[in-house]
Order: structure tokens, then sequence, then C-alpha cells
């Protein structure tokens, strides 16, 4: 039993290990074509091709893992049974569930690997890629900087800040218009400062010009005061924007880190970050997807069977394949419009293809 069941795992590891390199090359050639008039218009260097390329390493693996398990699983199989082996275990009365185990088990290995880079080493991958594209070949300035300009924020009062420039360095902000308005989103009091200041915990306004208004129109007050203390309960990390998507970002589920802190950092502003909890369980349920669709894919190559098996078994892992990304995007989109609840929607992929493959493991087991 232990000499087939390493019978079967070596043979499906090879399969995995070719689909990924497969993939991979397929992708960087994909992605040189892509950027080749570029490196050519700003005279990129073979060392600086190659180094940009690598950094996607990640990214491609952990697109096509799924896919490269649903290949492995199918052509693994589905070459056991044209063979008549499966049918020789059968006959000796070994469940074929029970021979694909440490296939499943090694299913789970890789769901834990894609969880790890989908964590760490793909957010690195997708800053490193925009940092050498953006700055290094275009010589662009770097987006992350410590002066912002023209930002916009509201607070969970309703007070609406434009900020001309702001200085993280020095806790800063420079030319600051505020709004206060009221439920009907009328301006009741407007405040223009020259700076505005985190000091010891506190924000205070240096130089400002308070206006007071009826109805947003008619002025009823105007005043000058040099130094004005205010009670808004946001820090200055709070007004940055943040520049990466959720897909960028770093997540370590023990402590909260990039992609939790801006969860957190909307709920303070009475905002449901609704777009960051869908990427935070997309970071979980896509890493499962290798289980999900060997589940499906098993049941399929063991009834395929026929002179085009092949082929049919190369289409069949197409059409899975898609079928899988498409429903993860509109998961994700009916989770980002509300539709759907931010876990819900992460996990509609997984629930739909799982339910697929109980009922083809069903139809197998009669």
């Amino acid at each position: 039993m232990k000499t087939l069941n390493k019978y079967i795992l070596a043979e499906f590891l090879k399969s995995v290990a070719f689909c990924l390199l497969l993939f991979c090359v397929l992708f960087m050639i994909s992605e040189f074509l892509f950027r080749l008039h570029e490196f050519i218009a700003y005279k990129a260097n073979v060392e600086f091709i190659a180094l940009y390329l690598r950094v996607h390493v990640p990214m491609w693996i952990r697109d096509t893992m799924p896919v490269a398990v649903l290949m492995a699983t199918v052509f693994t199989l589905n070459k056991f049974v044209r063979s008549g082996e499966i049918t020789a275990v059968k006959s000796c009365g070994i469940d074929v569930f029970v021979l694909l185990l440490p296939v499943f088990l090694a299913a789970f290995l890789f769901s834990i690997f894609v969880f790890i880079l989908n964590t760490k080493a793909v957010p690195w991958s997708f800053r490193s890629s925009r940092y050498l594209r953006e700055t290094v070949l275009y010589g662009r300035q770097p987006l992350s900087g410590i002066r912002n300009k023209n930002l916009e924020y509201t607070d969970r009062q309703g007070r609406q800040f434009l900020i001309r420039e702001f200085d993280l360095s020095v806790n800063a902000a420079f030319d600051v218009t505020i709004d206060y308005l009221n439920e009907k989103h009328i301006p009741e009091m407007q405040v223009r400062a020259e700076k505005m200041l985190f000091e010891k915990g506190a924000w205070v306004l240096r130089n400002a010009v308070v206006t007071k208004f009826m109805e947003g129109r008619e002025i009823l007050s105007q005043k000058k005061e040099k130094s004005m203390p205010c009670d808004f309960d946001f820090t200055p990390e709070d007004i940055l924007p943040v520049g990466n998507a959720p897909d960028e970002m770093s997540m370590d589920e023990m402590s909260g880190t990039e992609l939790n802190i801006r969860i957190k950092k909307s709920a303070r502003r009475g905002i449901k970050a609704v777009r960051e909890l869908v990427a935070y369980h997309i970071r979980f349920s896509y890493a499962f997807s290798n289980l999900v669709v060997m589940f499906i894919g098993i049941p399929f190559a063991l009834g395929l069977s026929g002179r085009y098996a092949k082929v049919r078994g190369v289409a069949w892992v197409i059409v899975v394949s898609f079928t899988y990304w498409i429903l993860i995007s509109l998961g994700r989109v009916l989770g980002e419009a509300r539709i759907l609840e931010p876990f819900i929607a992460a996990w509609l992929a997984n629930i739909i293809f799982l339910s697929g493959g109980f009922y083809l493991f069903s139809k197998t087991l009669r």
C-alpha cells in the first residue's frame, strides 16, 4: 500500500512541477513581450529585464498553482486509468480514495504554501515590480513619499478637510480648509488655517480664520485665531491615503499588520472597509483552491476514457480554471457592492465547486 502511495504521489508531484514551470515560462514570455516596447524605449539592459521578470515569480506561482494541481490531478489519474492500473487496484480490494490520501495531503501543503506566498511574497512582488518599473525604468519619483499634496479627508463627525500639503515627518499639514456641515450637508462653518499641527496627542491650528455661515451662504461672523486647539479624534496616519491596493498589502493573521491596520483604521472612522475585508477573506479562500479543484478533478479523471481522453482532459482543465476565476471575480464584485457579506463573497467559488465535487463524487461511487 505504501509503495502504491509513493508511486502515485511521485507521479503527481512531477506533473505539478512540470505544469508550474510551463505556466511560469508562458507568463514570463507574455510579460516580456508586453513590456518589450518600454524596455527598448528606456534602454533597459539584460540584467534589469531579468530582475524585473524574476520578481514576478511569486505572483505567477500563486496564480497558476490551482491550475497546475488540477491539470496534474487529471492527467496523473487518467494515465493510471488508461494503463489499467486503477482497475488492478480496485480488483485487489483497495479503495482508490484511500490510495489518494497522500495526494490530498500534498494539495493541503500546497495550500499552506500559497497562503504564505499570498501574505508575504506576493505583496513584496507587487511593490518590487512597481518600483522597478516606475522608479528605476521610468525615472519617476517614488509614489510613497513623506510629503503628500492635495489630500481630502472626512472624519467621523462629517467634517471635511482639504489639505494642500501634508508632512508626516513633522506631523504638520499646510494650507488647510475645514468645512463643518449640518445634516443637510450645508456648510455651517469653515476654518482656513496656515498650519495644522499634531502636538502632544492633540491637533492645533495656527493662523486660522473662522467663518460662520447662515444657510451656507450669508456670513454671520469671521474672526482670526493665532492658535486654535481642536478636538479632532484622528491621528496623522489616518489622514494619509493608502496607496497600495489590498492585493499589495502584507497580512499576518496573528498580529495586526498592514491590511488589518487599514481595516481597523476605517472602523475607527465608522466606515466598513468592505473592499479590504473581501481581500482579507480571499487570502484564505484562494489558498484552499488547490484542494477544491482537486476535489472536482478526481472524479472526472477517474471517469475519463476513450480515444480523445487527453484532449477532453485539457478542455476540462481550461473550462474549470476559467470558471473558477470567473466565480472568484464575481464573488469579489458582489462583496464590494455589498450584495453579499465579505466572507460569503470570498468563499463563493469554493462553495460552488465543493458542491459540484460532492455531486461528481456521488456519481463516481455509484
